[in-house]
């Protein structure tokens, strides 16, 4: 790569009928040839429509997955804990910058009802659970990937390290249509919760 070159991390598919698109961090996406050999446009790629952060952080692993009808385009978020002016401890996506330290690794997602969007305020879908793709089942149970990761936070604790950085399939509820959120489900003592 030349130097200085920009480059992209974390790249996903998303495919509806016979066409295919590449799906990149920074709200960028292109559509594939049919031939799946290039996309196009090979620069100048258009933007997802979507309603950003203030201010934006940095977001990685873009992943766009369709259910009931509507699309869900999900990002990893690193939540940073940060002081605020009276002392007490703020937790927000945040981009990086003094003050601010990395505290969990965060699936937020957002809705349209088209690819391109516009697509919706974000929510948190999965605390500590970033990373994630969504699929379903061939019962029409939605399941999320992710991983747990060690660098901050709850898996970084030495108690648990071992069982960071390990990949993981968990169930999602989805509660929509009426307000089409997915929330990913972690189990805690034996009971289920939203993160």
């Amino acid at each position: 790569m030349a130097p200085g070159a920009y480059h992209h991390i974390d790249g996903s598919l998303y495919t509806e009928g016979d066409d295919a698109w590449l799906v990149l961090h920074n709200h960028l996406y292109a559509k594939f040839r049919d031939d799946m050999e290039d996309i196009v446009p090979a620069t100048n790629l258009p933007r997802f429509q979507q309603m950003p952060y203030a201010p934006e952080p940095y977001l990685e692993g873009a992943y766009v997955f369709k259910h009931g009808g509507k699309y869900f385009l999900l990002h990893a978020a690193w939540n940073r804990s940060s002081a605020n002016p009276d002392g007490s401890t703020r937790y927000a996506y945040d981009p990086a910058g003094p003050g601010r330290v990395q505290y969990q690794y965060d699936a937020v997602v957002a809705v349209a009802d088209s690819f391109e969007g516009p697509y919706s305020r974000r929510w948190t879908a999965g605390v500590g659970a970033g990373h994630n793709n969504f699929f379903v089942d061939r019962s029409g149970q939605v399941w999320a990937t992710f991983f747990r990761n060690p660098n901050f936070g709850y898996w970084s604790d030495p108690s648990r390290i071992a069982d960071a950085a390990v990949p993981g399939v968990v169930r999602v509820e989805w509660t929509g249509p009426e307000d089409n959120r997915l929330y990913v489900q972690r189990r805690n003592h034996g009971h289920a919760i939203k993160d």
